[in-house]
């Protein structure tokens, strides 16, 4: 059809319904209906008609020749389809006829084939009748043969049900009888196999329990066996710590008369609880007795094999998923103590608290109980691994991992990783909640001495009687748990609080106000009851640690006490530490006095030696021996204070060579005053330290810089000690005493005090800006030489420059020197 037609019906709105695949006329004529528009539409649809037929001739006469062409082809279709219909019966009849001949055979060879297979079911039933009445009458001799025997007739029963679980032979008469001898034959089997099994793990005879074992696997029994081994051993467990832990019985067996309460009376406690630890003790070995059944009897499933197989009665359960034996029975052993504890101690509050008080001692039980156990732990020092069912495996059966199937180096009950059971640790923490409530009350002990001592109103510490009675409870505390390490350790670290307690109580009773760091009077109030505070935490300390070492405790629990008692000691330097330092600013301001001091005059050799040392020197020793003897003496932690003293004496010395390296200028006669001065405080500062040679670099450089006082510049120079005990910057500071007086000392060019330029140096510990300093000193006074009319520099300016040159090479392998004045940071 022309294109141009169907666009003009497709955009005519008439027509275009017609087009839709879905079109209905009867829908449409009720529109048209509906719409009124009757003789519209018909001319309308008159209108389209018309214009398709003028299409369909045009198609026509332009198409002749073609449908002509198709319709000559049909005729010739018809002719081919009469010729095929009249093969299709020619067909028919021929299938019939050989449907006729086949037939017949095939219906006398189904019946034939259903005879053939009535002879084989007959046959099969023949044979296995035949053979059950063979099986039943050798069944009836292995029976009489005993012991011996008793795995052939397992086997025998093992083919019998074989038989009848591949057959039928429920209605054959000639085998009831037989089948009922049987069945009575089996349990005979079964109860001899059973009571070899028991004999065999009572007596740890390996080759009863392989016979018995032997007879259950022939009887597929094997998994059912060993499950009711275990359930029947738990089982009597359980009564047993029933019966142990039963109050009424304990106490009917100590008692004489009718009607006794579940509860011990005044009378009869230490009675009734040395019948409970009885009790416990025989329940104990009762636990490893069974242990040691049931470890023979997993031996016996790892060296035992299948004769057919050739797998190893343990592999075959542990190829199912199933646990070992020692595991099902180990998990079992826990849950039983840990249920039946917990269910006696709720019913019966006298049993908690004897459980709870003497914690230590059913700890101890248990313990023994692992003891006794352990000899049957098999360590592989080498660490291969081999497989089950080989003849290099280890046959203890504690060694073997449970689920998997290599056996590597385990221990005694070692069970998998993936299990997360630690034996030994499931043991233990069936006791839980008893070493819970027994460190609970081991701290209130140890607590309730500190809280009696210390009232709200207290104001001093303890006396040393009293803080005997801590050392004797936290003595008692730890040699009752010494019993077994974990407990000794969490005992360990109750000591611990305990100190820390204690330190706390006495931190609250030190006084940090003014009167506390006093020196010009007497003690104080306040610096009496520091001493007081102090010598108690160091004797609690020193009374605690001589009971850690001098008693026969672990590794592990000196090491749990030790931090506590060291932060005590800490806190008692903290305590004593502003004293010390009120020390050391009283003895930095008597020093500063030697700036008052004349060094500069000329006295003679036989005035010098008739005039006393410096005033300052007097003062230094008169407080030295003041402090000595009304502050130090009150203190009992003598290696912490001479610690303290050896730093304090080690300060002094420091800040005294530092300011005589500040005194300019100095004649020959103050270098013989500053000499006996040094001696003087040589003996001062000895006083208050154990040994002078103890203090290190201080006391050398007090040693070398005596002799500095009289060498000339040219030796100073050369000395071997400089830049090791004299250090640079001090011999520098020392030199400008021989220079020039136009050339300031550091101090002065910043404008400070002796005070300030000694604080500036203590906060600048570099020797590079220190010695920066003291260039640009030099470089200032260099330049002010050079802009003037004498251009001639003076000797020691160039020792001082040289002396700055060696501390620069000295420096240069660590740092680049580079000292300038603008590198230095000159802040007070």
């Amino acid at each position: 059809m022309d294109e141009k037609v169907i666009e003009e019906f497709r955009n005519d709105r008439a027509y275009e319904i017609f087009l839709a695949e879905e079109f209905d006329s009867k829908k449409y004529a009720n529109i048209i209906i509906a719409s009124q528009e009757i003789n519209d539409t018909l001319h309308k649809l008159s209108t389209g008609i018309n214009i398709l037929d003028r299409e369909l001739h045009s198609q026509v006469v332009a198409h002749h020749d073609d449908l002509l062409s198709q319709a000559t082809s049909i005729e010739a279709l018809e002719g081919v389809l009469k010729m095929m219909q009249s093969r299709i019966e020619s067909l028919q009849i021929t299938v019939d006829r050989i449907q006729k001949k086949v037939v017949d055979p095939y219906k006398m060879i189904a019946s034939r084939t259903a005879q053939l297979r009535n002879l084989q079911v007959a046959c099969d039933i023949l044979r296995c009748v035949i053979r059950v009445l063979y099986l039943s009458r050798r069944l009836d001799g292995q029976l009489q043969g005993g012991l011996k025997e008793l795995t052939n007739a397992a086997q025998s029963l093992n083919e019998l049900d074989y038989l009848y679980d591949s057959m039928d032979l429920t209605e054959i008469q000639m085998i009831e009888q037989d089948k009922q001898k049987i069945e009575k034959a089996r349990q005979t089997i079964e109860n001899e196999a059973m009571m070899v099994l028991t004999e065999g793990m009572k007596s740890q005879n390996q080759n009863k329990v392989a016979t018995g074992l032997q007879v259950f696997h022939n009887l597929q029994k094997l998994q059912v066996i060993l499950q009711k081994v275990i359930e029947k051993s738990c089982s009597k467990l359980e009564t047993c710590v029933r019966e142990t832990l039963d109050v009424n019985l304990h106490i009917q067996s100590r008692s004489t008369g009718p009607g006794r309460a579940a509860m011990p009376t005044p009378g009869n406690t230490a009675a009734w609880r040395v019948s409970l630890w009885q009790g416990m003790e025989k329940l104990m070995g009762n636990i490893y007795e069974t242990c040691v059944q049931m470890s023979v009897l997993e031996k016996v499933l790892f060296k035992k094999k299948d004769p057919v197989t050739h797998l190893c009665f343990i592999e075959e359960l542990l190829k199912n998923g199933h646990p070992t034996v020692m595991e099902a029975f180990w998990k079992k052993v826990i849950f039983i103590l840990t249920h039946e504890l917990s269910r006696a101690t709720g019913e019966n509050t006298f049993l908690k608290q004897t459980f709870e008080s003497e914690y230590p001692k059913l700890l101890r039980f248990y313990n023994d109980l692992w003891t006794r156990l352990k000899p049957y732990s098999t360590t592989i020092d080498q660490t291969t691994t081999v497989r089950l069912g080989s003849s290099d495996y280890d046959s203890s059966v504690f060694s073997v991992p449970l689920i998997t199937p290599v056996i590597g180096k385990d221990d005694v009950f070692n069970f998998p990783a993936e299990n997360e059971l630690n034996p030994e640790l499931a043991l233990r923490d069936s006791l839980s909640a008893f070493e819970n409530a027994y460190l609970t009350r081991s701290l209130s002990r140890l607590f309730d001495p500190i809280n009696t001592f210390f009232p709200d109103t207290a104001k001093e510490p303890p006396k040393r009687e009293e803080l005997t009675n801590i050392e004797k409870t936290v003595a008692n505390e730890l040699n009752a748990a010494s019993v077994d390490t974990r407990l000794s350790l969490a005992i360990a670290k109750n000591v611990s609080k305990t100190i820390k307690l204690y330190c706390a109580k006495c931190e609250r009773l030190i006084i940090t106000n003014s009167n506390a760091i006093q020196l010009t009077t007497a003690m104080t109030g306040a610096q009496t009851r520091n001493a007081t505070v102090v010598n108690s935490i160091y004797y609690l300390c020193m009374a605690v640690s001589k009971v850690i070492h001098s008693g026969n405790f672990a590794p592990q629990t000196i090491e749990a006490v030790e931090p506590a008692i060291h932060n005590a000691l800490t806190m008692i330097k903290d305590a004593v530490e502003p004293l010390v330092k009120a020390m050391a600013k009283t003895m930095e301001s008597m020093i500063l006095k030697i700036h008052h001091e004349d060094f500069a005059s000329d006295k003679t050799e036989n005035q010098i030696a008739k005039s006393e040392c410096s005033a300052y020197i007097k003062d230094i020793q008169r407080f030295t021996d003041r402090i000595k003897g009304d502050y130090l003496a009150r203190l009992d932690c003598i290696e912490i204070v001479d610690e303290m003293l050896n730093s304090l004496a080690s300060r002094v010395l420091e800040l005294f060579i530092r300011h005589v390296s500040f005194i300019r200028p100095i004649s020959d006669a103050g270098k013989l005053k500053i000499a006996a001065d040094m001696a003087q405080m040589e003996l001062a500062v000895g006083s208050i330290c154990t040994k002078l040679s103890e203090l290190g670099k201080s006391y050398k450089i007090l040693r070398c810089f005596r002799p500095l006082l009289f060498q000339t510049t040219e030796h100073i120079l050369g000395n071997p000690a400089l830049g090791e005990n004299l250090p640079y910057f001090l011999v520098l500071n020392f030199l400008f005493s021989r220079a020039p007086s136009n050339l300031p000392s550091p101090y002065k060019a910043a404008k400070w005090t002796e005070k300030e330029y000694s604080e500036w140096i203590d906060k600048h510990t570099d020797d590079a800006e220190r010695l920066g300093l003291v260039k640009g000193t030099l470089d200032s006074y260099i330049q002010s030489v050079r802009t003037s009319d004498n251009k001639v520099l003076a000797p020691i300016i160039v020792v001082m420059q040289k002396i700055l040159l060696k501390a620069s090479s000295h420096r240069r392998g660590r740092f680049t020197t580079g000292i300038s004045t603008a590198q230095v940071s000159i802040d007070r």
